[in-house]
């Protein structure tokens, strides 16, 4: 399984590498996001063998994707202290992780922490603030 196409932060990708590049913000938030709430991890057993992939398709196709935007996965997850980690649930479609800033980032806000969400795209549209119509209606097309 690969990401083959999505929309970020209103920028449509048919390809990846990405055509136009991400607000370098974004990106650390989605790579980190992705990294996080995710249990899921690649092995490479060295030369001449199969990577593997453990762990469920879906997150390890997202992390091939953020290590094809530059991002590693294992220095994401050793960068950062999960503080609470709450399991996927499938009532509510959502896995999350309260994790302690780096000292940069916290410096820079008034919170030392952050939460990382991984939700199911009509959920987090839904719950929304700033979402139109016309925004969620386009998402659901760019998914079929």
């Amino acid at each position: 399984m690969n990401v083959v196409e999505g929309w970020i932060s209103g920028i449509e990708f048919k390809k990846v590498p990405l055509e136009k590049p991400l607000n370098k913000v974004v990106l650390k938030h989605l790579c980190d996001g992705i990294a996080i709430n995710s249990k899921a991890y690649i092995s490479n057993p060295g030369p001449g063998k199969p990577i593997e992939y453990i762990g469920n398709k879906t997150e390890c196709a997202l992390l091939v994707f953020i290590g094809k935007l530059g991002a590693d996965y294992n220095k994401i997850r050793e960068k950062y202290e999960v503080l609470r980690l709450f399991a996927f649930s499938s009532a509510r479609k959502r896995m999350s992780a309260i994790v302690r800033k780096d000292a940069q980032s916290a410096a820079q806000s008034d919170s030392p922490y952050i939460m990382y969400i991984k939700v199911c795209y009509i959920f987090a549209l839904h719950k929304s603030t700033s979402s139109s119509n016309s925004q969620i209606n386009r998402f659901r097309v760019l998914l079929k």
